[in-house]
C-alpha cells in the first residue's frame, strides 16, 4: 500500500530552493529574491541559527547589536546554510511571527546597504506568503 503524502506549501518551497541551489551561474530578480527568502529562513530557524532563534524569539533587538554569533550565523547562511533549509525550518519560521522591528534591526546588523533591498522584498514576499496561517490553519489574531 503506498505511503501517503501531502505535498505543503514548505514543500514547494523547499524544492524551489534545492532547484536554484543546483543551478550555475547567475541569479535573474526571481531567483534573487527566493535566495534571499532562502537565506532569511537559515538565518532565523533553530536547526541552523541558533543564537539568532534564541534572540529573536525572547524578542529582544537589542541582543542583536551586542551578539558577534548573529553575524557569523548570517554569514553562513549566506553562503552554504541557505542551500540546506528543508520544509520543517520553512515551517517553522513562517509560524514563528517575526516582528517587523526585530526583523528591521536584524536586518541593519547584518545586511549591507545595497543588499538590504532584496531582503527587504523577501521579508514581504514571505510574510505575503504564510501571512496569519500555518499551513492552512488559520491562527486567530488576539
Amino acid at each position: 500500500m503506498p505511503i501517503k503524502y501531502n505535498f505543503t506549501k514548505y514543500d514547494e518551497l523547499a524544492e524551489s530552493i534545492h532547484e536554484l541551489a543546483q543551478k550555475k551561474g547567475t541569479f535573474n530578480k526571481q531567483e534573487e529574491t527566493l535566495w534571499a527568502e532562502a537565506t532569511l529562513i537559515a538565518s532565523f530557524a533553530s536547526t541552523q541559527s541558533w543564537e539568532t532563534h534564541k534572540i529573536i524569539s525572547d524578542g529582544n533587538p537589542h541582543l542583536l547589536f551586542t551578539s558577534p554569533k548573529v553575524r557569523e550565523e548570517h554569514r553562513l547562511a549566506k553562503e552554504e546554510k541557505w542551500k540546506r533549509v528543508r520544509p520543517p525550518d520553512i515551517q517553522e519560521v513562517a509560524c514563528k511571527q517575526i516582528k517587523d522591528n526585530i526583523f528591521y534591526t536584524w536586518l541593519s546588523v547584518n545586511a549591507e546597504n545595497g543588499s538590504r533591498g532584496k531582503y527587504i522584498t523577501a521579508w514581504n514576499s514571505l510574510k505575503q506568503r504564510f501571512n496569519e496561517e500555518c499551513d492552512g490553519i488559520t491562527i486567530q489574531q488576539q
